[in-house]
């Protein structure tokens, strides 16, 4: 039966935690047969944990029993302080009578704890920490600021001119005759604002009063007996502007309360 310990004894200081290990081989029986070893917590330290292992070994005279135990074991004092022996009671067949074998106890002098260094590893700890809360805040700050951000993308992307609206731009400067470009109108229209039949009075005014009066205008040079000039370019860049902000309004209003309860009811 026999002792170490981890670390060295003798470099133990205030606040430590050491192992003590021990072994113990018992021939005549198995592991079974072998009870666990004690050592309670005594003034100055404090008994953490313990660890135990056996195992048989099977020879040509018999069985021989190995047991294997730890503990960690915390010193509390600046002290001088003594760690209990540890026993082991056994049946001596030769004698006929109960035999202890044990290892001793062991008398710690704690050093003394550098005052600078315990100044240091107790700011470290603290750093730590803060450095962690940090952290946790900045991740949980991101999140609202990521959804705001994808938001603004979304809404800029869904302000952006379409294809359709820079084919109809684009028509809206080569329009030879009204009529084309009343045939280019439509034909946006039906993309712009999702309409397959005819665009209605509803839909347009959805686009504002200066588009619909832009399209009034329109359709008093073409069907009724209104003269001058269209301002193509100028219709057109009215329309396109009124259905963007419409396509944007519609977004807003659509993701403002789902991105609210994202936000503040989770």
């Amino acid at each position: 039966m026999a002792d170490s310990w981890s670390p060295e004894i003798t470099s133990i200081q205030n606040g430590d935690t050491v192992r003590r290990r021990v072994v113990l081989s018992v021939a005549g029986v198995t592991a079974e047969d072998l009870p666990a070893l004690t050592l309670s917590s005594g003034d100055g330290y404090r008994v953490l944990s313990t660890d135990v292992a056996t195992e048989t070994e099977k020879t040509d005279t018999g069985f021989i029993a190995h047991l294997e135990q730890s503990w960690e074991i915390y010193i509390e004092t600046d002290e001088v302080t003594t760690i209990d022996a540890v026993h082991f009671a056994y049946w001596n067949p030769e004698l006929a009578a109960t035999e202890v074998a044990s290892v001793p106890r062991q008398r710690v002098e704690p050093l003394p704890r550098d005052a600078l260094a315990l100044r240091d590893q107790m700011r470290g700890q603290v750093l730590a920490e803060h450095r962690a809360k940090r952290l946790a805040l900045v991740a949980l700050l991101s999140l609202p600021a990521a959804a705001l951000i994808a938001f603004l993308a979304l809404a800029l992307w869904r302000a952006l001119p379409t294809r359709a609206d820079l084919r109809f731009w684009r028509a809206a400067g080569q329009a030879g005759a009204p009529l084309e470009f009343y045939a280019s109108f439509l034909f946006w229209a039906r993309q712009a604002l999702g309409s397959r039949a005819a665009v209605g009075q509803d839909q347009v005014a959805a686009l504002g009063a200066r588009a619909t009066a832009q399209v009034e205008r329109l359709h008093g040079v073409i069907f009724g007996s209104r003269g001058g000039d269209l301002e193509t370019r100028r219709i057109a860049a009215t329309l396109i502007w009124g259905a963007r902000r419409m396509t944007t309004a519609r977004l807003v209003s659509a993701i403002i309360p789902s991105l609210s309860r994202f936000l503040f009811l989770r």
